[in-house]
């Protein structure tokens, strides 16, 4: 997930403590104990400048481009193409320090007899470790090693748990298992796909084609299975993010007779956000509706403080910016280019809508966590 903004809970401060440590002093006898050996000649000296030169420059610049982690204040931050993909709260990596996260975990509370799911996209792993925690049984599928690879060392991600693959290619292969009936479905499905450096590229768009999500669905639990597709857009104010609102929610509407779309922050709040998508062939609604203030009260009542994770999974059906149901899905479905002839997404929007939505995302962190060691900008793109 490329997230759009953060919502720091308030932590305690721990107090720092530590003994003083003392030099040791030198005798006259110690002083002359650590005399330096003879001067080493000149060529030497520079023979292992060079190799140690050599060495940094190797260490560095070989992972130019690559994801990596940023570690500022008490977060921790998964970096990956100019765009955050992953972040931990230092002191309590079971916060979900994003909103968009906590909007996707709460599917599991819309299927209380869910036993399995499929995260595709594991970023830092917030979805797929909490899932686990629940006692479901989680498979993580992720086309980059290198990610799967720091989610684990420095995230807390199971070891052993991350699939690396391309994920539509296994969704369509489990859809393959189920009809053969060599696999169990899934109950649930998460995809959050999103390339930071371009939100609206092809590595989300395809994902959205009808075959994609027919895949996705025959990968699903017949009538209770939940699909989770996470998008980003602009602001809703701005004609072009309405109108790829509502291509997306035409494109799942194909596939699955419920759809509904929430945004991770309140429908007030300026900006770019992420948008989540649930949609299913069983029910998506709770007992207390859409109403805003009916859903702060209940948040209210039960002790939820504004902000938390508790108001979040509360409120979030507040912010809905998209439905359908059977006879509306199947309208909305009926449009001449939601796919292309053969079945896949059509072209991704204009690359200038995408770079705009990335640059908006950016705005909520700090430049420094975007900026490649020195010696990267030194040797340029040759190294990557």
């Amino acid at each position: 997930m490329q997230q759009a903004r953060s919502e720091a809970m308030p932590q305690k401060q721990k107090k720092k403590g530590g003994k003083s440590k003392s030099k040791k002093q030198q005798t006259p006898e110690t002083k002359d104990a650590a005399a330096p050996p003879s001067a080493l000649p000149l060529k030497s000296i520079l023979a292992a400048a060079l190799v140690a030169g050599a060495a940094t420059l190797f260490s560095t610049t070989r992972s130019c481009g690559a994801p990596r982690v940023v570690e500022e204040g008490d977060l921790r931050y998964l970096v990956n193409n100019g765009g955050v993909i992953g972040v931990q709260r230092i002191g309590a990596p079971e916060q979900a320090v994003f909103r968009g996260w906590v909007v996707q975990r709460t599917a599991s509370s819309l299927r209380d007899k869910a036993r399995n799911a499929l995260v595709v996209g594991l970023g830092g792993g917030s979805v797929a470790q909490y899932w686990r925690n629940t006692s479901l049984s989680v498979h993580a599928v992720e086309i980059d090693a290198r990610v799967a690879k720091l989610a684990e060392t420095h995230f807390g991600v199971t070891r052993g748990t991350t699939l690396v693959e391309e994920g539509l290619r296994f969704i369509r292969k489990r859809a393959d298992d189920v009809r053969r009936k060599r696999g169990p479905p899934y109950d649930l499905l998460n995809i959050d796909v999103i390339d930071a450096g371009d939100p609206w590229g092809s590595a989300t768009w395809r994902f959205l084609g009808k075959s994609a999500l027919s895949a996705s669905k025959k990968a699903l639990t017949p009538q209770q299975g939940l699909l989770v597709f996470t998008i980003v857009l602009g602001s809703l104010a701005d004609q072009r993010s309405r109108q790829y609102l509502k291509v997306a929610t035409q494109r799942l509407g194909a596939v699955f007779p419920r759809v509904r779309a929430y945004r991770d922050s309140p429908l007030s709040e300026p900006g770019a956000t992420n948008v989540v998508f649930f949609a299913s062939d069983g029910g998506l609604d709770d007992e207390i509706g859409i109403n805003h203030d009916e859903r702060a009260a209940a948040a209210e009542l039960s002790g939820a403080e504004p902000g938390s994770e508790d108001w979040v999974a509360a409120m979030h059906k507040s912010w809905e910016v998209a439905r359908c149901d059977a006879g509306t899905c199947a309208l909305l479905a009926n449009v001449s280019d939601t796919f292309a002839p053969d079945g896949s997404a059509a072209a991704p929007p204009d690359k200038g809508y995408s770079a705009q939505v990335a640059a908006q995302l950016r705005e909520h962190f700090s430049p420094s966590l975007f900026q490649e060691p020195l010696l990267c900008a030194l040797v340029g793109s040759s190294t990557r």
